[in-house]
């Protein structure tokens, strides 16, 4: 074979697997900005005896007109593992009017129990769509745990 023709099937190889991590690494998540505004955003703990619940809290302010709204969370450990996936956290099916502020929260996102492992990060989505996991129209992540 050629040098320049080996050369070229590598530099196409390379591209296409640059291609093929890129798009494993997004996991085929699209998000749609500038819908809405989230303000006030926290976790907190919500010291119900011995059980370590936290909840996200927030207020959104939608820019467009909405017919739906749903809040998903996913809570993860100090090593990046998964501890909570909560796809309907929070959710207002009634008609939305856009540049109202809508309180968000959720009654309990992760329970660590009494020796449960404590979150360190948690990520935050929002989608207009009420089966949708994939499409989100703000999406953040908060740090809950110093390093």
């Amino acid at each position: 074979m050629d040098k320049k023709l080996k050369i070229f099937w590598c530099f196409v190889t390379t591209i296409f697997l640059i291609t093929l991590v890129v798009g494993a690494l997004k996991g085929g998540i699209e998000e749609k900005k500038g819908m809405i505004q989230v303000n006030d955003l926290l976790v907190v703990n919500n010291n119900l005896g011995l059980l370590n619940s936290y909840s996200v809290k927030c207020k959104v302010r939608p820019y467009v007109d909405l017919n739906y709204l749903k809040m998903r969370t996913i809570y993860y450990d100090k090593y990046g593992n998964t501890l909570s996936s909560n796809n309907n956290s929070w959710s207002e099916s009634n008609k939305i009017i856009a540049n109202g502020d809508i309180d968000a929260y959720e009654m309990i996102g992760y329970n660590a129990g009494a020796k449960g492992a404590l979150p360190a990060r948690v990520e935050i989505f929002f989608t207009d769509k009420p089966d949708d996991n994939k499409t989100y129209i703000y999406k953040t992540s908060l740090n809950l745990m110093e390093e």
